[in-house]
């Protein structure tokens, strides 16, 4: 499938409208729900490629720190709610279950909120020290490397928001096709392609 730009934008818009009907996920963790997955295009599972990608859109970025948000929202309640002694142990097995499966969505969600509070404050000395172009220079290198690593979390972050395929961890593609061979190529394609399917 090649990648279509107008697909993507549908996508993107579609992922908009998502985040604006569910802005908070009361669930054991925050994902693109199966079934909004299979009533959109294909295409949108293009918008995640395997590959590392060093900026994400501004849009992206903010539909991300809704699911953030609710992340350690839930995170929050659950801790509360586990410290609670009239928490019966059914509960309180539930909620530590499910605490465990956000960890590491919260420790690089701990991280990214780190790194946004250093960048916070290296913007700030770059405004406070106008006149010394050392301190300029250092403080725009730290501020670089610091912008670097927020985008390495928060692309972390996003592949650990998407829905989980069993292909994830599989390391070869096979692509069958027809050629120019006509109808009879095609159903033999179609033979072939079903057989690998059952067998893998």
């Amino acid at each position: 499938m090649r990648w279509n730009m107008n697909a993507a934008a549908r996508a993107m818009k579609q992922l908009q409208q998502q985040a604006r009907c569910f802005p908070v996920i009361p669930c054991s963790y925050a994902r693109i729900s199966a079934s909004f997955l299979q009533s959109t295009s294909p295409s949108i599972y293009r918008l995640y490629s395997t590959e590392f990608q060093t900026q994400l859109s501004p849009d992206l970025v903010r539909i991300m720190e809704q699911r953030l948000s609710s992340i350690e929202h839930r995170s929050a309640s659950l801790e509360s709610f586990i410290n609670r002694p009239e928490a019966s142990p059914a509960e309180f097995s539930r909620a530590n279950k499910e605490l465990r499966k956000l960890r590491d969505h919260m420790d690089l969600i701990q991280d990214l909120r780190t790194k946004q509070k250093e960048i916070s404050g290296l913007k700030s000395m770059l405004s406070e020290c106008e006149e010394d172009k050392e301190m300029i220079d250092m403080t725009n290198e730290e501020l670089s490397q610091a912008l670097a690593e927020e985008r390495r979390l928060q692309t972390l972050l996003l592949k650990l928001l998407l829905p989980k395929d069993d292909a994830d961890e599989r390391d070869c593609i096979l692509e069958v096709r027809a050629g120019t061979g006509g109808e009879e190529a095609s159903l033999f394609a179609m033979d072939i392609f079903r057989i690998f399917l059952n067998r893998f």
